[in-house]
């Protein structure tokens, strides 16, 4: 497998499992979560963000689990997208994201975001490697399901805010440490 495109994916599950909690989730149409605004506070704070909720150390362990430890070969990132979704953050990360301008649902934003961001970087990864292996019978069955997956991804996410986030992923890529071409 593709050194970018390991890492692309495991970012992805990364985002994906960052806070999940088990609780039951229904499947309902995905609500439009982001403005400009959000993600413009996102890019402007990021790093402070990322400091800020360092700096509460080990207080939510108990609440927050780490993703990789509970990594499966066969998760379904999408209902573990919804599942997270519907975790309430305590209001000391709300008050976080707060300050650092993503409002009211915060960190509901900022997981959106980060999660888009995935998506995104993941969708050019593969129109990338759809050029290069395209003719390749092996890479055939191995991208048919990347597809799925990436199509699976995207509907749990408002179509409107997943564009946003994609119009911008030169500007967050970086961020979230994600290197290609094509975006």
């Amino acid at each position: 497998m593709n050194k970018k495109f390991g890492a692309a994916l495991r970012f992805s599950l990364f985002c994906l499992f960052l806070i999940t909690l088990p609780s039951a989730y229904a499947q309902t149409a995905p609500e439009k979560v982001l403005s400009s605004a959000d993600v413009s506070a996102y890019v402007a704070n990021f790093q402070a963000i990322q400091d800020q909720l360092d700096a509460l150390g080990d207080k939510y362990d108990d609440y927050f689990f780490d993703p990789f430890e509970d990594e499966e070969d066969d998760a379904d990132l999408a209902a573990s997208f919804r599942r997270l979704r519907e975790v309430k953050p305590p209001a000391e990360v709300e008050a976080i994201m707060r300050k650092n301008g993503l409002g009211d649902r915060g960190f509901l934003k900022f997981v959106i975001i980060s999660y888009c961001t995935g998506i995104a970087f993941m969708e050019a990864s593969y129109a990338g490697y759809a050029q290069e292996y395209g003719e390749s019978p092996e890479m055939k069955s191995y991208m048919d399901t990347a597809m799925q997956n990436l199509a699976a991804m995207k509907a749990v996410i408002h179509p409107a805010d997943l564009k946003l986030v994609s119009g911008r992923l030169n500007e967050l890529a970086p961020l979230l440490e994600m290197e290609g071409e094509g975006y």
